[in-house]
């Protein structure tokens, strides 16, 4: 039961920070959005490392170590793929269909005032 509550916690204290600061929900996504816009290149760039480091150990490296980057050569590759893959899909989606964050503008979506949740709208 402890661990329920101290997981339940860690889980509501940013929520419950954020409304204090009367933070909405389009300052969430912002916020969201510019993380992904720095952590996306960052893992790619970490898996090109990655796959650099298993092609070296391939070459330079002495039997056990050799077959180990052996194996992991093709996962490395794999997974450059499907990051890159799922990259260029939301991008053509969100450009196609017009919902990304560049198109989409906070005064295209309906509002409903809520003054208790902080929400106005012009």
């Amino acid at each position: 039961m402890k661990k329920v509550l101290v997981l339940g916690s860690l889980i509501a204290t940013p929520f419950v920070t954020l409304a204090a600061n009367g933070t909405t929900l389009w300052g969430l996504l912002g916020m969201f959005d510019q993380v992904l816009r720095i952590v996306t290149p960052m893992l790619l760039a970490t898996s090109v490392l990655y796959f650099m480091y298993t092609v070296l150990m391939y070459t330079l490296g002495k039997g056990a170590k050799s077959e180990d980057a052996k194996k992991q050569i093709p996962l490395a590759l794999v997974g450059m793929f499907v990051m890159v893959s799922f990259w260029g899909i939301l991008s053509i989606v969100t450009n196609t269909t017009k919902v990304g964050p560049e198109q989409l503008r906070q005064t295209d979506i309906p509002c409903i005032p809520n003054e208790a949740l902080g929400v106005y709208c012009n």
